[in-house]
């Protein structure tokens, strides 16, 4: 019986791990920042994804609206955070391939890296 309850606990905490946070702030705020009306909020939060490394995954839905957000260094950021992500971040290709057509020529070249690094065969067989 002891090593039941000693194996529940080892399993228990192995599922215990502790949320990543960069400046003190754990990724669930940060997450939540995407979402806000400030756009100075909206753009630090997005630009700390880069420190979440692959932990960036869990806002990729986030990270698709950054897209198409009014204010273009964030909607660059995004898409190189996504393309940060490579296969991972699959479900933004069709935003992606949106952004090609933005007015703005930084954000487009932001946004073809971003597909040559999530769906690389897709620019070479001519999919974009």
């Amino acid at each position: 019986m002891k090593r039941l309850f000693l194996a529940i606990g080892i399993l228990l905490l192995a599922g215990c791990t502790p949320e990543p946070s960069f400046h003190g702030r754990p990724f669930s705020q940060w997450r939540q920042d995407l979402k806000s009306k400030e756009v100075s909020d909206r753009w630090r939060a997005v630009d700390v994804m880069f420190e979440f490394g692959p932990a960036a995954k869990h806002a990729i839905p986030e990270l698709i609206d950054c897209l198409h957000d009014k204010e273009f260094r964030v909607r660059i950021i995004a898409a190189q955070v996504l393309g940060n992500l490579g296969s991972e971040a699959k479900e933004a290709v069709p935003d992606l391939v949106q952004l090609l057509k933005d007015e703005n020529p930084k954000v487009r070249s932001a946004a073809a890296e971003a597909l040559d690094r999530v769906e690389p065969a897709g620019r070479e067989s001519g999919k974009h």
